[in-house]
């Protein structure tokens, strides 16, 4: 059976924080805190919220590092319609 590559499992690990709720929106991540937590180097942390940015689950902000997006829990629902249908029909 083949390994699965570490930025696959810590990407794994960090989404299901994130569904779970115990990573909140508007948290501030650290690659070097992800990278010592999970015992891995920087560049396999990076990969990680790379592929989490790309999904829309994190964003990166210029000298802030990343963040835990607002609408993550939409995106992992699956729900993906946004909300403005109930303004236009009530405007």
């Amino acid at each position: 059976m083949k390994k699965q590559p570490l930025y696959l499992k810590l990407y794994s690990q960090i989404r299901d924080l994130i569904k779970s709720g115990e990573l909140k929106p508007g948290l501030r991540i650290s690659h070097r805190t992800i990278a010592e937590q999970y015992n891995t180097s920087n560049k396999t942390a990076s990969e990680a919220l790379a592929m989490l940015e790309a999904e829309g689950l994190v964003y990166s902000e210029p000298r802030s590092g990343t963040v835990v997006s607002n609408n993550a829990w939409q995106l992992l629902s699956g729900d993906n319609t946004p909300e403005c249908h109930n303004y236009v029909e009530s405007g």
